[in-house]
This record gives structure tokens, C-alpha cells and sequence, in this order.
């Protein structure tokens, strides 16, 4: 397997997890701060934005752990998500952005993601994702920000 189809697999599996959240009710916010993602390197103002929040190495990518997530419109450039209801502690983020709002990542030549996608801590990964411990982040709480770059696969 070449390293384009594993990264390419790897995206499709945080974009199945996201799909997946999306697809399911998140229920009511528990109490805690609001998480601010601020997301740089949107392409472009079309489609959604799929952010993800994992709380474990256990339950990095795995579409039945996500701990947060939210689905917002895109704007081109930046913008900043914010998801409620999230206690200060250690994430890792997963960003997809769908450009044609078609659930999945749209992907060309060998699998390699059409679509702009990131992590937090800008983890990239060697032969697939990066590995939770590469994009965990330490949120201290509301008026902390966690960045993500967006770019598309070799930018």
C-alpha cells in the first residue's frame, strides 16, 4: 500500500467518524466551557466544516468515540467553531473540510484527498494519521483557543 492510500485512508476514516456524529443526535451540552477551534486555511466558502474532539488515544478517529463535535457552514480563510459544553483537559482535534457537502472526502488520482483537512498541534502523520499523542492538546478552558491549519494532501 503506498503512502497516498494509507493518508488517504486515514482521512476517509476521520471523515466516516464526522459523518457519523453528524448522522446521530449529540445530545444536550454538558456543564463546562466553550471550546474555540480557530481554523486557518479554508479554501474556500463553500460546503461544511467537520471538527471533531477526541479525549483519548483510545478513542482517536474511532466514529463511535468522538467526544465533540460540530458542523458549521465555511467561510473562506479563517473562522472559529466554537462547541459548548466542554471541561478543560487533553484533546486532539480532527478537521475536514467538505467543500461539495457530500458527507465524505472527495478524493482523485489513488485515493489522494481532494478536500482540505487538519489536526490540532498540526500533526500530519508519516504513513497514515498522525497518532493521538502527535495532535493532543492541553485546553486550559473558555478564553484558550486550539489551532488547526486546514490545507489540502502536499501543501
Amino acid at each position: 500500500m503506498t503512502l497516498h492510500s494509507i493518508l488517504s485512508l486515514a482521512v476517509l476514516v476521520t471523515v466516516a467518524a464526522l459523518t457519523a456524529a453528524r448522522a446521530s443526535a449529540q445530545p444536550p451540552a454538558p456543564a463546562g466551557d466553550t471550546l474555540s477551534v480557530r481554523l486557518t486555511g479554508i479554501p474556500a466558502a463553500s460546503g461544511q466544516i467537520l471538527v471533531a474532539v477526541y479525549a483519548s488515544a483510545e478513542s482517536w478517529l474511532d466514529t463511535a468515540e468522538v467526544a465533540h463535535y460540530a458542523f458549521p457552514d465555511a467561510l473562506a480563510g479563517e473562522q472559529i467553531v466554537r462547541i459548548p459544553g466542554v471541561a478543560p483537559g487533553r484533546y486532539a482535534v480532527a478537521v475536514v473540510h467538505d467543500a461539495d457537502s457530500s458527507g465524505d472526502i472527495t478524493t482523485g488520482f489513488f485515493g489522494i484527498p481532494e478536500e482540505a483537512y487538519g489536526f490540532s498541534n498540526d500533526a500530519r502523520g508519516r504513513l497514515g494519521p498522525p497518532d493521538f499523542d502527535e495532535a493532543v492538546v492541553e485546553w486550559g478552558g473558555a478564553g484558550e483557543e486550539v489551532l488547526v491549519r486546514v490545507k489540502k494532501f502536499g501543501s
